[in-house]
């Protein structure tokens, strides 16, 4: 996506860009509805609960000494250390956080907006939100999938279908 800064007079404003499409949406039959709900697994409170609980243990005193930087996303963010607890942190980002989206034509057009005063934390929590909705959003798919593949497997089997799969993400 597209990160921008304005500057407001209680400090800074960063907003992330997304589209989404649709890859099933034709003329004759409108997506509006699964864009629509996409937009709200985006806003999901859960998200922002697990963005927290990642974000949490990169604050840079939460890193042993010594620590081996394996990947960009376990990278320590400055910024973070003002927090005493995950729930200070999620606290924050839902006080902080909004969304704006716009659906049509088999398009979202979706704006993630975070306020505060430190641009680069800002920039940095933007940019794990939408990785963190990528992740749980591959979890719902693979659930969604393991319930398809049970459903063609007690068919076949003729046995009871439960849709009652604990989800882990």
């Amino acid at each position: 996506g597209m990160v921008s800064y304005l500057a407001w007079s209680d400090g800074y404003h960063v907003e992330t860009k997304l589209l989404l499409f649709d890859r099933d949406h034709s003329l004759n039959n409108s997506s509006v509805r699964t864009l629509e709900e996409e937009v709200e697994i985006l806003k999901s409170p859960h998200i922002l609960h697990l963005l927290s609980r990642e974000l949490y243990d990169r604050r840079p005193q939460s890193l042993a000494p010594g620590w081996n930087l394996r990947t960009a996303g376990s990278a320590p963010i400055k910024g973070l250390s003002k927090f005493g607890s995950p729930d200070d942190l999620e606290k924050w980002l839902f006080k902080k956080t909004y969304l704006s989206s716009e659906v049509s034509g088999g398009m979202a057009k979706v704006a993630l907006h975070l306020q505060g005063d430190d641009p680069a934390l800002l920039s940095s929590v933007l940019d794990a939100y939408v990785c963190r909705y990528v992740d749980y959003r591959r979890a719902l798919e693979a659930v969604s999938w393991n319930q398809e593949a049970r459903r063609r497997l007690a068919v076949i089997a003729d046995l009871p279908v439960s849709d009652e799969v604990p989800m882990q993400v």
